[in-house]
């Protein structure tokens, strides 16, 4: 009978540690959950502003491309203008 109720205890005892573990299980889990939410956030934030970099440089690119192109123009006005002048004063 003493065996038995030792037996008893014991088995509790587990249950009891079964039902700790499974608590701290949950948990752990939960925490893992929000983790693994915070990481793909932050890489979808680096992503875009990897995507922001990128456009943002295609865009000064497009800018450096045409002020270029202006000066061109500028350069090519202000010759014709020149020209124009000299044959007015000959």
């Amino acid at each position: 009978m003493r065996e038995r109720e030792r037996m008893l205890d014991k088995l509790v005892k587990c249950g009891k540690t079964l039902q700790e573990l499974s608590a701290t299980d949950e948990t752990i889990r939960g925490e893992i959950r929000l983790l693994d939410h915070r990481v793909r956030d932050s890489i979808r934030e680096v992503h875009l502003q990897l995507e922001l970099r990128q456009r943002l440089s295609l865009r000064k690119a497009s800018i450096l491309a045409d002020r270029k192109k202006i000066a061109t123009q500028l350069s090519q006005t202000r010759e014709q203008i020149s020209q124009t002048k000299k044959r007015l004063w000959e």
